[in-house]
């Protein structure tokens, strides 16, 4: 830009410039259930640095004590920027949760160093109240089986994967029903070989 003044032309100072940081945060969001999935919104409180929201959210069934996750990831947002995010879950809400949604119980966390110690307590709360069985395994009974491959001398590969009982507790929720009565009944690792197989 050119500015004219007494001696002739030149140059005008520049406008100041914020520029942004590079950084991205990672953002919370708050998120509620939708017919088909869940709904998340976030906003970047930053003035200066890139946001995203990334969390895992879990779906607990209020009747059966089934949890069901997922995780949400968004677009980089500016400063002040709004994001609003549509995820579709495999067993979409209004099967799992009934027509209203309300069958259903969520918890937002985040997805990077899930706190697993709070998600074992919505999972126990939930399997306390729990009226009938579901569509995943419960808490107490994916411990319950840990702790027998643990006793028993049939899953030597195993045995130190499963003394991480938190990594293994987790991933059992995960299971379909099917899957895991299958495990359950397991005395081998080819008993498990076969149930993967399925």
């Amino acid at each position: 830009m050119l500015a004219v003044g007494a001696c002739g032309p030149k140059l005008a100072p520049a406008p100041p410039v914020h520029p942004l940081s590079g950084h991205v945060r990672t953002l919370d969001a708050t998120c509620e259930l939708v017919p088909d999935g869940v709904r998340c919104r976030a906003t970047n409180p930053s003035d200066e640095d890139y946001g995203i929201a990334h969390v895992m959210v879990f779906v607990g069934a209020r009747r059966t004590g089934a949890l069901h996750d997922v995780q949400v990831v968004g677009r980089v947002l500016l400063p002040h920027e709004h994001d609003e995010i549509d995820v579709p879950m495999d067993v979409p809400p209004r099967q799992l949760c009934g027509a209203d949604l309300a069958g259903c119980r969520l918890l937002v966390t985040p997805a990077v160093e899930v706190p697993v110690r709070r998600v074992f307590a919505f999972a126990h709360e939930l399997e306390s109240n729990a009226t009938e069985r579901g569509d995943r395994p419960l808490l107490g009974e994916c411990d319950a089986v840990r702790r027998a491959w643990l006793a028993s001398d049939g899953f030597p590969s195993y045995r130190a994967y499963l003394d991480v009982a938190d990594a293994v507790d987790l991933l059992c929720l995960e299971m379909s029903r099917e899957m895991f009565e299958c495990a359950r009944g397991a005395r081998a690792e080819a008993d498990l070989e076969r149930c993967h197989a399925r």
